[in-house]
């Protein structure tokens, strides 16, 4: 939970503010769909029970109806005037008895299987018949041992189903007798499927069917088990509450049909009703998700565009994409970001302008402390006297210096062509070896195409002179060697300074342009460089102990001298 919560927080402003947006729009449609849901069900459970309800009693009414047309049936027998003068007749009247068993008794009872298919077979039982007739009369005897005579001894019509026939059904009536007091019973047997059929009709996909009669099950069907329909109360206790159960009672037969639902039974009208109101919600989902990705978008793009402006300003550049001309909460941020921005970026100018113009005014304060002509009739007076007096050394050296001076000078400027800063270093290398009484060795590569363009005066000879007093003077062994290399690569003039001396560690070299020294050094040049052209130009150090140092400065093509500042 903790991750999700630290994910969440850290995702974009977009995604939060959709979050919430989409749970705002869903809450709404889900206590729709759950409303709906309820009132859905509530109404197929009433159409449910009312359809259940219709076909019981449709099946029910069926059922009575054939157990009163088999009542009419067993009455029209019992109360035959012809069939109780045959059952009157003594034993004596033997011959009167055969006669009227086969033309009275015979055909009545085939007349009645012609007319109802549903009966498997008819039968006489009384006291006036000794011997059995068929099957359609027997003597009271036969039946006096079944354990239901008792109940058809009750009177009117009993129906009874015997255990030892469990697919066939009895209806059993007394036959009256008005001539003497003999007792007859007429039994019908039907088929038990004939009056199950109407409730298996009824039966749909999602409904079941038990029927018991005096609490003992006759008949199931559906989902519940034989083990909770053992007795009618195990089947109710079973149903009660957790499905939709309706109950009639069948007259005649004493029996308690359930029919119950196994499950929902959605009419056409119902399902499409539902499929209707689904569709909708998914519709209503999807504008939502539409919807919301246009507002988050919307609402959220003024602040991805300052944000992505300020990332950029972090990385330093300085320029103003995000605009806003709202007098909301977001507006009213991105102006004064502007404002801010725009403040900083003066200020850094300001600032850039005047460092430039402090180490101008240090150059200059160095280029001050001399003066030119003075020292320059004084040098032209020592080299004639060096030449008078035949010392050419003396001349050579005073020429460099006078050389180096007047390049250094440059008349106040702070540009000069790459030919001149070559020739002032070439005048101070001059002086050096002589100085060093010629102990190092000096390797030139210029390319004539850097010549005519112009770079900040003394950037080379602070590199030079670090080479010379930090590496070649302190190496004990072996050649001591210098290579100065000027070239054009694309649109630069890239100045390499390499030495062959004691070297240092890469952390020492790069501090070096970060250290303070007391005359004009290193720092100094990188300062110039990177305040003239950025910091893109900054001073390249490489260097290993033992295997000495290498400074590359790399200035821009400048054909008009375009960055010269005269004071």
């Amino acid at each position: 939970m903790n991750k999700f919560l630290l994910k969440l927080r850290d995702s974009k402003y977009r995604t939060k503010l959709s979050i919430v947006m989409v749970l705002v729009g869903i809450v709404p449609l889900l206590l729709l769909g759950i409303t709906l849901y309820s009132e859905f069900s509530q109404v197929v459970s009433s159409e449910e029970l009312t359809n259940m309800k219709t076909s019981l009693l449709q099946a029910g009414t069926a059922v009575e109806n054939q157990v009163s047309k088999d009542d009419l049936i067993s009455q029209y027998v019992a109360f035959n005037e012809d069939l109780n003068r045959a059952l009157s007749l003594d034993s004596t009247e033997r011959y009167e008895k055969y006669r009227m068993y086969n033309h009275t008794v015979k055909p009545l009872m085939a007349t009645v299987r012609y007319f109802q298919k549903d009966i498997h077979s008819t039968c006489i039982y009384s006291q006036n018949v000794t011997t059995s007739y068929g099957t359609i009369l027997q003597p009271l005897s036969q039946l006096e041992p079944q354990k239901w005579y008792y109940k058809a001894k009750s009177g009117g019509i009993q129906w009874i189903l015997d255990s030892a026939q469990p697919n066939y059904i009895l209806s059993v009536c007394k036959v009256p007798n008005y001539q003497n007091h003999s007792s007859s019973y007429l039994a019908i047997q039907y088929s038990l499927s004939s009056f199950l059929q109407p409730f298996e009709q009824m039966e749909q996909k999602n409904t079941g069917l038990a029927v018991f009669t005096e609490g003992r099950l006759l008949y199931s069907s559906g989902t519940i088990g034989k083990e909770d329909c053992t007795s009618q109360a195990a089947f109710s206790a079973a149903v009660q509450g957790k499905r939709t159960c309706v109950q009639r009672h069948i007259d005649g037969l004493d029996w308690d049909v359930y029919l119950y639902a196994t499950g929902y039974s959605l009419s056409a009208a119902a399902k499409t009703t539902i499929m209707r109101t689904l569709g909708m919600l998914c519709v209503c989902l999807l504008v939502l998700f539409v919807l919301v990705r246009l507002l988050s978008h919307t609402m959220t793009r003024r602040i991805e565009a300052l944000t992505q402006n300020m990332v950029a300003v972090s990385q330093g550049n300085m320029e103003l994409t995000a605009t806003s001309r709202a007098k909301d909460e977001i507006g009213i941020l991105v102006q004064n970001f502007r404002r801010m921005i725009q403040k900083i970026d003066r200020l850094i100018h300001e600032v850039y302008a005047s460092q430039l113009a402090q180490k101008e005014a240090e150059l200059k304060a160095l280029q001050s402390q001399i003066n030119p002509h003075f020292l320059y009739n004084s040098l032209s007076m020592i080299n004639w006297k060096a030449l008078a007096c035949g010392q050419t050394d003396i001349s050579h050296i005073t020429l460099s210096l006078s050389r180096f001076y007047r390049t250094t000078l440059n008349k106040g400027k702070s540009m000069l062509t790459a030919e001149d800063e070559l020739k002032n270093i070439q005048a101070y290398l001059d002086i050096q070896l002589m100085m060093h009484d010629n102990q190092f060795t000096v390797t030139w590569e210029v390319e004539d195409a850097v010549k005519p363009y112009f770079v900040p005066k003394l950037i080379l000879q602070p590199i030079v002179e670090n080479a010379l007093e930090h590496g070649l003077d302190v190496k004990e062994n072996g050649d001591k060697k210098l290579f100065i290399s000027a070239k054009c690569v694309d649109d630069t003039i890239v100045f390499c300074v390499r030495d062959n001396g004691v070297g240092m560690t890469q952390k020492k070299a790069d501090s070096i342009i970060q250290e303070e020294t007391s005359g004009y050094g290193m720092k100094n040049v990188n300062d110039r460089i990177t305040l003239l052209y950025g910091m893109e130009y900054a001073l390249k150090i490489r260097s290993s102990p033992g295997e000495g140092t290498s400074v590359t400065a790399v200035i821009p093509k400048d054909s008009k001298g375009a960055m010269n500042r005269e004071k």
